[in-house]
This record gives structure tokens, C-alpha cells and sequence, in this order.
């Protein structure tokens, strides 16, 4: 896939895939997240995730509480240092 080729075409196309994802959110969240998944699956077998990476260059991670807990357990570490360390990247913490 010719990633520049791509990002031209998105780029013109930025308008259509703006009311494309706001129609999304007005979809049952669990069947968006399905189909999301196995568009994902089909893209990702044709590029190369570490030649791209824009999606880690444009999109921060949302961690939830629990996953701020998990992560602090794993590392042996306290809930207040797992905070501390999210808060600390470009990572937004949300409210459940």
C-alpha cells in the first residue's frame, strides 16, 4: 500500500469520512466496534504498522481507572504512581 498515495487521498476525502464517523456514533457501539475490528484485521495484513504509525502519532490512549489499576498491579506499583506515570504522557484518563 502506498501510504502517501493514502494520506493525499484521506486528506481529500476529510470532509465525507467527518460525517461518515459522525453517523458512527449514533450506531450501537458494540457492532461498530465489531466491524471495527475486523476492518482492522484485513488493513493490517497489508500494511505495516511500524512504516505507518500514525495512528501513534495522532491518537492518544484513553485508560479508564481499571485500567490504571491493572497496569499498577502488574507493575508492583500503587494506584498513585500509575496516575502519577499516565498523567504524566499524553494518555487522557476518563470517568467511567
Amino acid at each position: 500500500m502506498d501510504l502517501e498515495k493514502f494520506n493525499q487521498l484521506a486528506k481529500k476525502r476529510s470532509p465525507e469520512n467527518k460525517k461518515f464517523l459522525q453517523r458512527l456514533k449514533m450506531k450501537d457501539g458494540r457492532k461498530v466496534d465489531d466491524a471495527f475490528h475486523a476492518t482492522h484485521d484485513a488493513v493490517f495484513e497489508e500494511v505495516d504498522c511500524l512504516t505507518c504509525a500514525n495512528c501513534c502519532k495522532t491518537t492518544s490512549p484513553i485508560f479508564y481507572p481499571t485500567d490504571i489499576e491493572r497496569v499498577s498491579k502488574s507493575l508492583a506499583a500503587s494506584i498513585a504512581t500509575g496516575r502519577r506515570l499516565a498523567g504524566s504522557t499524553h494518555i487522557r484518563i476518563e470517568k467511567k
